[in-house]
């Protein structure tokens, strides 16, 4: 199955989410013009609404958080109910 196509049955499954992150797939990884250096492992984060992704390398020793309000901040998006830097906590 295409990689747009596991992205789309992983949103039906979990329709609450509106962005997905995922490690990279060996064609994406070779797609980029540079791979990531040893100790990074590259990750790509898929917004539900228009398929958008944005690629990043991430140390092995980090994870990055998945879930709605930390994925939206890669698309520069605000999820509604989100605290935003400023907000009162």
């Amino acid at each position: 199955m295409p990689v747009p196509s596991l992205d789309q049955a992983w949103f039906r499954l979990h329709a609450a989410r509106r962005y997905r992150l995922r490690r990279q797939t060996e064609g994406e990884l070779q797609r980029l013009p540079v791979p990531p250096r040893p100790g990074l492992t590259g990750w790509v984060a898929i917004r539900r609404s228009d398929g958008a992704t944005e690629l990043l390398a991430l140390s092995n020793r980090e994870a990055w958080p998945d879930n709605d309000e930390c994925l939206a901040t890669l698309f520069g998006d605000h999820v509604e109910g989100a605290n935003t830097p400023g907000d009162a906590a």
